[in-house]
């Protein structure tokens, strides 16, 4: 792998850290802080659909842009 692989990689595995790190933070902010913490499956899906589209984006990104890095 070359340099920019890595960068894009790592950026990559970061942002996804990021977003499970305010995932976690949101949940315990709304459990613990406003009492209410999702109940049933569909009420979680529903919390952390916005974090799973990100982390879903960022992966298509990451894919790409090693495709287009690629060594020829």
């Amino acid at each position: 792998m070359r340099r920019k692989q890595w960068g894009t990689l790592l950026l990559g595995v970061l942002s996804l850290a990021a977003d499970c790190f305010a995932a976690g933070i949101q949940y315990l902010d709304r459990r613990y802080v406003y009492g209410d913490p999702p109940e049933g499956i569909a009420e979680m899906v529903h919390f952390f659909a916005p974090y799973g589209l990100f982390a879903a984006g960022v992966a298509v990104l990451v894919v790409l842009l090693l495709l287009v890095f690629r060594q020829k």
